[in-house]
């Protein structure tokens, strides 16, 4: 059923894919992505978000008048960062236009006239280029991992998966599943991994977030957006990943010959993110070291306040 936002998505997946057709050369590709970098250099993600929402019109309006530029480069980086602009703003259009660039320049289910999957080539090319030695070998991670087969069931089960972790709830469910059926330690579990988990997916989603979005440049989000990751604003560090290694490593306290499948699904989760275009390795990989470094210095001292709290005691059934 489409939202009331559909329509927005639409309009912009429609001019995305209209200027992608244009890029008809590895030459122009290379141009379009240099003045995109000029065009961000020295400006931070927090900063551009701050000028889109203080600037008069809608999204739509804003991305349809950067189609107005005469000259192909000039006008292609014009749609393309005023797109991800739009999609850091905390607007009432952002979720839309970032699902639009992210149907056309990500690797999902959506498909692609051929001239705009062409260009769409050309300019993920020209950006991995640009790249330094240190950011090569994560994003050619990322493009693989971005690049498996999209196929509609699994796209969903990976969306599916994505909004029960939202939170960590996936991870403070199974625990009280597992209390309820009465596997033993069942209590114990429940009595940490809910706190545990709801203080890190506080810290990680509020003050961790807050701490670094001034501070990523908006240059990266551009260049994550050209190799097909959906551009959103807070997304450093991954909450999903923080939140299910916090819960990982808390039901590895409670069971520790279970602690690898612990930490498997863990990774499975936050890769999945990878998989969907929300998150970049980086980002994955401080959401998963915030968690498991919270779950650590939590658990102890969790676990003294909370021992004289009995819960009804567990035994297998």
């Amino acid at each position: 059923m489409s939202g009331p936002s559909e329509p927005v998505r639409a309009r912009v997946r429609a001019i995305l894919e209209q200027q992608l057709a244009a890029i008809e050369s590895a030459k122009l590709a290379a141009e379009i992505v240099q003045r995109s970098r000029e065009l961000t250099n020295g400006v931070s993600e927090a900063c551009r978000a701050d000028t889109v929402r203080r600037a008069p019109g809608a999204a739509l309006s804003s991305i349809e008048a950067a189609t107005q530029v005469r000259s192909v480069a000039a006008r292609l980086a014009a749609v393309l960062l005023e797109t991800a602009s739009q999609s850091v703003a905390s607007t009432q259009d952002a979720a839309a236009v970032a699902d639009a660039a992210y149907d056309v320049l990500g690797a999902g289910i959506h498909r692609l006239p051929p001239e705009a999957a062409r260009g769409r080539a050309l300019l993920r090319t020209a950006a991995v280029r640009r790249l330094g030695p240190s950011e090569t070998v994560e994003t050619r991670l990322f493009l693989a991992l971005s690049a498996l087969p999209h196929p509609a069931w699994m796209h969903a089960t990976c969306e599916a998966i994505g909004s029960l972790a939202t939170g960590g709830w996936i991870w403070s469910l199974a625990t009280l599943g597992a209390y309820l059926v009465r596997i033993e330690g069942g209590a114990r579990a429940l009595k940490l991994v809910v706190p545990i988990v709801a203080m890190v997916a506080f810290i990680a989603e509020g003050p961790a977030k807050a701490f670094f979005a001034p501070r990523r440049p908006f240059r990266h989000r551009v260049q994550l957006m050209f190799l097909g990751a959906k551009p959103r604003a807070r997304s450093f560090p991954s909450g999903h990943a923080a939140t299910s290694f916090a819960g990982a490593w808390v039901l590895g306290s409670v069971w520790p010959g279970r602690r690898p499948m612990f930490l498997a699904l863990a990774t499975l989760v936050s890769l999945s993110r990878v998989y969907l275009g929300a998150h970049d390795l980086d980002e994955i990989l401080a959401g998963s070291v915030l968690g498991l470094a919270l779950a650590e210095g939590l658990r102890r001292p969790l676990e003294c306040v909370l021992s004289p709290i009995r819960l009804p005691e567990t035994r297998p059934g």
